[in-house]
Order: C-alpha cells, then structure tokens, then sequence
C-alpha cells in the first residue's frame, strides 16, 4: 500500500478533555492519512487518552518538556517527509469526516487551501457556521497581515512550501493557532509575491473550499466584527 498522500498532525500539551476526540475524528477520515500525535510535555492525563484512543493506527511522539506549538508542529511536519501534503488539528477541534477528501480533490495546483467552519462550545453545541469570505488571490497576503481569516484547523498545506518558506517560528510562544497565523504571512507572501509565467500562476495561490469541514472549539467567547473570538 503506498503512503498516505496527506500526512496530519495534532500538537497537544494538557489536553486529556478532548484529544481522543480530535484523534478519532483524523482515523475517520474517508481517504488514508498518516497521523502523528506530538505530546508536548503535557502533565495531565493526554497521553493515557490518546493510547486509548487506538495508538496502533497512528505514531506518538512525545517531547519531554514543554516546548510550544511551533516547535511541535515542526518536529511533525519533519516526521511526515514522505507525505505530499500536510494537515494540522488542535487537540481540541474536530474534522469532518470528508474533510481531507474534499481538499485533496479541491487543491489542485494550489500551494494550500482552507475551509470554512463550524464553531462549537466546551460541550460541543454548535454556536456559528463561518462562511468565509476569500480576498482576491493577489490580496492574500494582506488580508492575513490586517485580519487572518483563516482557521488553522481548516488548512491543508503542500509540504514543499515548508522547504520554501521555512518552518513555523519557534521563537513564538504562542496557541496552535497563534502559530500559523504569523507563518502564513510568509506562505501567503510566496504565493503572492513570487514571480511565476502566466502558466504556473495558478500553482501558488491559497484556495478555499466553501464547505465547513473542522469544528473549533471556542470555550468562552464573544461576538467581534462578526468573528468568534477568546476571550483573554
């Protein structure tokens, strides 16, 4: 059987509430994934959780101190080489089922895509559908730079973009989500900003996919210009 085309990865660091949810969701994939679960140190019961969650169809990898999102994304994206393409989960969002498929069929020649999604409380009620609206592809990288629009859970990225642009910054202490808001900028900014013939321009844009196919999971929020946001 060949590799997975698409290989997804969910950082986790405390998150025995939900992380067997997160991983259930990934082996219910309707096409192959290869998932790697990174344990970011976590002191609580995450990595009971996450056995129990079926260990034998996807790689654990723990770190041994808390090292930050960036850096265990980054230790997944380089454990998942052989996959054409790379996915990312919180531990505390759910995918669609579908959700792989539909970007595998979407991506065409695109470096990446996203979708749109649903937000959901603690318990997992649904709060908000998120219809995102996409800037024009040349405005990419400035619509991420003033609002990111993007949900990280809803991305799905070619690997070789990493090889272009760089991993995520480690240097940045900060969520999941924190973490690719501040690397899309240099994605967007490649697809935006390399010259490319008119031939291969459609190869670098950020494409979407209008159905909502990850739940985020927003604990305690409030209603921004439209946007569910956390509150700090």
């Amino acid at each position: 059987m060949n590799d997975p085309r698409v290989t997804v990865i969910i950082p986790v660091y405390n998150g025995q509430r939900y992380i067997a949810e997160a991983i259930e969701s990934v082996l219910a994939q309707t096409v192959p994934v290869h998932l790697i679960v990174v344990n970011d140190g976590s002191t609580d019961g995450t990595v009971v959780k996450a056995i129990a969650a079926g260990l034998s169809l996807y790689c654990l990898i723990r770190i041994p101190q808390n090292k930050g999102a960036a850096f265990a994304l980054n230790v997944g994206i380089i454990a998942g080489s052989a996959s054409e393409f790379v996915a990312w989960l919180s531990h505390d969002d759910v995918f669609h089922p579908a959700k792989i498929e539909r970007q595998l069929e979407a991506i065409g020649g695109a470096d990446a895509c996203y979708t749109n999604f649903d937000i959901i409380d603690a318990d997992g009620a649904l709060v908000e559908h998120v219809a995102v609206k996409p800037p024009p592809p040349e405005g990419m990288f400035r619509q991420i730079i003033v609002r990111n629009i993007i949900n990280g859970s809803s991305m799905m990225i070619r690997r070789d973009v990493f090889e272009r642009v760089g991993f995520f910054r480690e240097d940045l202490r900060v969520d999941v989500d924190g973490a690719h808001d501040t690397d899309l900028v240099a994605i967007a900014q490649a697809a935006d900003d390399v010259p490319a013939p008119p031939a291969e321009a459609d190869e670098r844009r950020i494409d979407h996919v209008t159905p909502c196919l990850c739940r985020r999971r927003v604990p305690a929020f409030t209603f921004h210009a439209g946007r569910c946001r956390h509150r700090r």
